[in-house]
């Protein structure tokens, strides 16, 4: 009996371990792409020495699983471009000098030499090998450590470095290749990703996400598309999201609070198949070009959210980042992260006035094409991402993760964060940004190193224009949205009593009770009746008698809405013989 639980547990062991095994793909042969003219070009090949070197000296290498490198075939280039451009980059192999400067100028931000495209061809085959490994589940998931990067290539022209659209053919191959029905593609490289969005600018099955410098259409590349009313074309309207900042500088809590307001909710209701991120690394601290202030802490908080997605089939893609120091650093915290080692801590960092208008207008040009990002709107009506009535398009609140300074900090201190629900964190979101620093400075004060608070909530809510019904914090984040939320029924006329035991086995020790039938039946904890209730009826969303604590079973998550408060004001009254604070 002891040898046969001994192999279990080992075989248990063996399959923990091949679920969360992450993968690296990498190829010297991508350093023979340089610049002929300009050896201190940005888009150097010390970019990928650099963090190739640093993950082995980390241990990263060693304890991932090694992706074979292989070249792209000329099909695969045909995803997403034309014939006639594969052909014009491929006959640059036999070119001269003189004529690989004429056809580098002939495109925005290109060199070329006579290893230009068949570096780009190892650069998108690896990008293809990990996607496969991803799909295939021979790893959870996985970074690529590839260059020339890709996401500003368009269908018939190289741009901004970029030769062939890595992650945008990435995403089409996943797709044709291999069924892959909905992909999301996260861009946080500090540029938009012009290529990309226009890649998928019509089509339902790409949701398109992306925040960078726009600087009111004066930042690389420059084109109106990238703002935030870019929102997608004919069955592509909503599902590109441009969250388009307007100063540098931006940092940590600017990129959280816009992955928490709106890229997380808007997943979870895409519900994707696969994550595919755009990973630049040139809005990190330090880098010439993007001059913005994110950490390595802080992309492995943003990476661990989108790890949440997609049954974890995350592949991570390399595009820009042009300080060594922090692309390698900040590759090492994705892998890191990517492995499943704990994150550290966040230094406070609360959003930016520009960034809460960036994030603003974003907000309010998708309202009408996703349900989650509506707080008052009904929630009875379908999933379709049809435009809603008028008097739905305006959010009254928008959930902002503050809690920091405005100045570029390193993370590894740990301080007290705090999630607010803001509804009107300025009553003038068009002020200057000299306002922020009023801001920051409360936010500093009201932290201690330690991570305790010298003043409350409250306090630091009123010192940027928050009252203190507005607040509303959480151990765990529940989703502010659900797409069983129409199953909530009204509240039996007699009340809903707490102390009510399981009406399959009479336990009372960890009740819950369904919010479409009310039936009250014992949890996981118990004999699972609630589970079994719910997977025999499809009733999906159950309210704890111990927490009052609202579950989906469905979302596998948390619910804070609305449509539940009559139940849980029910409870509370039963429980405590008054009525829920509101």
């Amino acid at each position: 009996m002891a040898a046969e639980v001994t192999e279990q547990l080992e075989q248990l062991s063996l399959e923990s371990e091949k679920l969360w095994t992450t993968g690296l793909v990498y190829d010297e042969l991508m350093t023979k792409h340089q610049n002929p003219h300009s050896p201190w070009h940005p888009e150097s090949p010390e970019r990928i020495l650099q963090i190739w070197e640093t993950l082995e000296s980390k241990g990263y290498v060693k304890r991932c699983k090694r992706i074979p490198s292989r070249r792209a075939e000329e099909d695969e280039i045909a995803l997403q471009h034309k014939k006639s451009y594969v052909e014009l980059i491929s006959s640059s192999s036999s070119m001269d000098a003189d004529k690989l400067q004429h056809l580098g100028n002939s495109f925005d931000s290109i060199y070329m030499s006579q290893h230009s495209y068949k570096t780009a061809l190892l650069s998108l085959g690896c990008t293809l090998a990990l996607t496969q490994a991803v799909i295939e589940g021979k790893v959870r998931n996985g970074m690529a450590v590839v260059r020339p990067p890709g996401h500003h290539a368009e269908h018939d022209c190289a741009k901004g470095f970029c030769f062939f659209n890595n992650v945008a053919i990435a995403a089409k191959w996943a797709q044709t290749k291999f069924g892959v029905k909905k992909v999301l593609i996260v861009d946080w490289d500090v540029h938009h990703g012009n290529g990309i969005q226009h890649m998928f600018d019509h089509d339902s099955t790409v949701l398109y996400f992306s925040t960078h410098r726009y600087d009111r259409g004066k930042f690389y590349p420059g084109h109106p598309d990238g703002n935030y009313d870019a929102v997608g074309k004919g069955k592509g309207a909503g599902y590109n999201i441009n969250v388009a900042w307007n100063k540098a500088g931006m940092h940590d809590g600017d990129y959280l609070a816009a992955f928490h307001n709106i890229l997380m909710p808007v997943s979870y209701e895409f519900c994707p198949d696969l994550v595919l991120v755009s990973c630049g690394f040139d809005a990190a601290q330090g880098d010439p070009l993007g001059r913005c202030c994110l950490t390595p802490t802080g992309y492995s908080h943003l990476l661990h959210k989108l790890m949440s997605l997609a049954n974890g089939r995350v592949v991570v893609v390399l595009e820009g980042g042009y300080n060594l120091t922090s692309i390698a650093n900040s590759a090492a915290a994705c892998v890191s992260t990517l492995l499943g080692d704990p994150l550290l801590e966040l230094n406070s960092a609360y959003p930016s006035l520009s960034a809460l208008d960036s994030i603003r207008n974003t907000l309010k040009a998708h309202l009408s094409y996703w349900k989650c990002l509506g707080f008052m709107r009904s929630i009875g009506q379908d999933n379709e991402h049809t435009p809603l009535d008028s008097d739905d398009r305006a959010p009254r609140e928008a959930n902002i993760l503050a809690a920091g300074n405005d100045e570029c900090q390193g993370t590894e201190g740990v301080t007290a964060t705090a999630h607010m629900t803001v509804s009107s964190v300025t009553n003038d979101l068009d002020a200057s940004e000299e306002d922020a620093p009023a801001a920051a400075a409360a936010m500093a004060a009201s932290c201690s190193t330690s991570g305790s608070h010298s003043q409350t909530i409250g306090d630091i809510a009123a010192s940027i224009g928050v009252t203190d019904d507005e607040i509303t914090m959480y151990a765990v984040t529940p989703l502010t949205w659900c797409p069983h939320l129409p199953q909530v029924c009204s509240v039996p006329d007699g009340g809903l009593n707490v102390d009510a035991p399981c009406e399959d086995c009479g336990d009372v020790k960890e009740c819950w009770v369904c919010l479409h039938c009310y039936k009250v039946l014992c949890g996981r904890f118990v004999h699972q009746h609630m589970l079994a209730h719910s997977a025999e009826t499809d009733h999906q969303v159950v309210l704890s008698y111990s927490d009052l604590s609202v579950w989906c079973y469905g979302c596998d998550s948390y619910v804070h809405h609305a449509s539940v408060y009559p139940a849980k004001q029910a409870a509370h009254f039963s429980k405590f013989n008054e009525p829920m604070p509101e």
